[in-house]
């Protein structure tokens, strides 16, 4: 065989190599794109996504914070919380507990308010059922502290019409002598605090 022969052999056969190469490449691609293509894919439904995306974003705060006093009105708000799904809070505070439910709003908030008990660690825990199960959502712990200030407003030994009556003349003004809970203003929290303080 000569020389120019061998080279055009080895070039058909370097051809053929190739095309074998290309087809077993070809069908092993369409092999991977069937096997893909009868999986089946799992879908998660848009609540289910949003049920998930509340789980993650679910949290609660207290205002005013930091509470002070007992009989002090407090807020507590949340939000992120699945919406069209009770939410089963539990409380407990150095008195005792309770539990109750709320109807989230169709953003997802909920809010109530509470009056404080003894001065201690308040501790509330926010559940939601998800399959079946009642999962945990948020939790939010907060002191209560005493407040250091007497509702004895003019330092007459008892809490009475007086009191009230300065009171009632600094509603809604800074003045630090009446702001019992010492949240900045003088308010309704001020004013149940003089009311669970009362002489008469």
């Amino acid at each position: 065989m000569k020389a120019d022969d061998l080279v055009k052999e080895s070039v058909r056969q370097a051809r053929q190599y190739i095309s074998y190469h290309k087809q077993l490449d070809i069908f092993i691609l369409l092999g991977v794109l069937i096997i893909l293509l009868t999986i089946p894919l799992t879908v998660i439904s848009v609540n289910q996504a949003r049920s998930l995306e509340a789980r993650a974003e679910a949290m609660m705060s207290v205002i005013p914070n930091p509470v002070i006093g007992r009989g002090t009105e407090y807020t507590v708000t949340g939000s992120g919380f699945t919406t069209n799904e009770w939410v089963s809070i539990s409380m407990a505070d150095p008195g005792c507990c309770m539990a109750f439910n709320l109807w989230p709003s169709e953003s997802g908030s909920i809010s109530f308010n509470r009056l404080t008990g003894d001065p201690g660690t308040y501790k509330i825990d926010a559940y939601q059922r998800e399959r079946n199960k009642l999962v945990l959502k948020a939790t939010l712990s907060f002191e209560v502290i005493e407040s250091s200030k007497s509702a004895d407003i003019n330092d007459d030994g008892v809490v009475n019409i007086f009191d009230a009556s300065i009171l009632a003349s600094r509603w809604g003004t800074r003045d630090p002598d009446a702001d019992l809970n010492g949240n900045g203003v003088v308010d309704i929290f001020d004013a149940s605090i003089m009311a669970s303080n009362w002489d008469g």
